[in-house]
């Protein structure tokens, strides 16, 4: 017979809520322009590697017969994946920069 425990729960202040909010927003923010800038970085990548033809990417892309939709396919994959690295070395540096 095992009696119905309720989990402790500690009241958090309004002075302490606020501090975690501001830390909470700090963090996401953080994340966000990490994400941005890696973004911005993957577009750059990809222009540069339709700009300068590297490996015949930007002639394959002039003959296509649908150049947009390709060329918005490297640009969104490249500002993907680098936008996901550069978050998460946000995320790390901003961790041991707490520390």
């Amino acid at each position: 017979m095992s009696e119905d425990k309720k989990p402790f729960v500690r009241k958090v202040s309004e002075a302490e809520r606020a501090e975690i909010r501001r830390e909470h927003d700090a963090w996401l923010r953080t994340i966000m322009i990490g994400a941005i800038d890696g973004a911005l970085i993957g577009i750059a990548v990809g222009v540069a590697i339709i700009g300068l033809d590297i490996n015949g990417i930007g002639a394959m892309l002039s003959r296509s017969s649908n150049q947009i939709g390709y060329t918005f396919m490297l640009l969104a994959g490249l500002a993907h994946t680098f936008g996901m690295v550069v978050a998460g070395m946000s995320i790390w540096l901003k961790s041991t920069e707490d520390e």
